[in-house]
């Protein structure tokens, strides 16, 4: 249930993009520091002797992989606990200090940003005139993935992520700031070899902090006023099934819903339920859905599972999914009934 609730699709998307974990599998360090300077290993490829290398978070020692069957890359000591050598936080890095070094060969910057409203993707101008870009630079009590300043001063930040999100703390510090700011996810394709990302490209963002929200010019064209009545509706966006085998040799199967609901063209809240509408729902959440919120909503299903758990011998989950449960009556249950051994197997 955590896996589903916390994840892509809101409180109900699960890391079910097999082909996006697979990419990201595969990641490897590709930056590290020579000289008091963070460098791309490509940078190596012709050197001999080549250079003393560290890692850029912990510092150790690394080895530069420069050959021909595999991507260059930098690699820790067998040993080593670096965070870095986990995929994730590797990705994490390399997008990081390749926004960064791109920044530096310009100074305007485009963004591709959601349409508040209906989420559709437009290019937008996003901020110019920067003429320094640090990473991991403090503002304040935080410390942007990346800074742009004009004189000395903030004038922008970019936060890069691969597993979580900006949370809400963060964002209204940065906000309080008065710093404009992107967040930015952490995709293979940005550092692909064979189309990276580079300016004057447009940079593809989830969101932006302190700015107004931005509405593309279908949304924000004024509609004419109508004493019509608001259009409410809910649309199912997620469900799971559950087996329960009990053991006496019964069984059911219980079916639980994900609810957006939508009052004009709004997502207004999303509500977890039973699929039969007469139960009480397990809970809700009003828009906007925060990193907080998908945690309550997914703390209250566990605690539903171990309420409906009692007095059953197994209890197995068939997972997340999307859209809407048609045809889950007809999948065959996976545990049979041992009459003789009064036992499922």
């Amino acid at each position: 249930m955590g896996e589903g609730l916390s994840s892509s699709m809101g409180i109900v998307a699960i890391h079910a993009e097999a082909k996006e974990r697979a990419a990201r599998r595969g990641v490897l360090l590709e930056w590290v520091v020579v000289g008091g300077e963070r460098r791309h290993v490509r940078e190596f490829g012709g050197s001999h002797p080549r250079p003393a290398a560290a890692c850029p978070e912990c510092r150790e020692p690394v080895q530069l992989r420069l050959g021909r069957e595999r991507a260059h890359h930098a690699a820790h000591q067998p040993k080593s606990t670096c965070i870095l050598r986990n995929p994730e936080s590797a990705l994490h890095m390399n997008v990081k200090l390749h926004i960064g070094s791109e920044l530096r060969a310009g100074n305007v910057l485009s963004a591709r940003l959601p349409c508040f409203k209906c989420g559709e993707l437009r290019t937008r101008p996003w901020i110019d005139g920067w003429d320094e870009v640090l990473v991991e630079h403090s503002l304040g009590a935080r410390k942007p993935d990346i800074t742009l300043l004009r004189g000395g001063r903030p004038i922008g930040a970019i936060e890069v992520f691969a597993t979580h999100r900006v949370d809400d703390q963060k964002a209204a510090d940065l906000s309080a700031l008065g710093v404009p700011w992107l967040e930015v996810r952490a995709e293979p394709e940005i550092i692909s070899l064979e189309k990276p990302w580079t300016l004057p490209s447009a940079l593809t963002c989830l969101r932006q902090g302190v700015e107004q929200p931005w509405l593309c010019r279908r949304c924000e064209t004024p509609v004419a006023e109508t004493s019509a009545p608001p259009y409410t509706r809910e649309r199912v966006v997620g469900y799971n099934c559950i087996d329960r085998y009990f053991q006496n040799g019964d069984r059911d199967r219980l079916t639980f819903l994900v609810i957006e609901k939508h009052v004009d063209d709004l997502v207004v809240g999303r509500v977890l339920r039973h699929v039969d509408a007469s139960i009480r729902p397990i809970a809700q959440a009003s828009a906007p859905i925060t990193e907080q919120k998908r945690k309550r909503l997914d703390e209250a299903f566990k605690a539903e599972l171990r309420r409906l758990s009692l007095h059953t011998s197994t209890v197995l989950r068939h997972g997340w999914r999307r859209g809407y449960p048609q045809g889950v009556k007809k999948v065959a249950f996976s545990l049979r009934w041992d009459e003789e051994r009064k036992r499922w197997y």
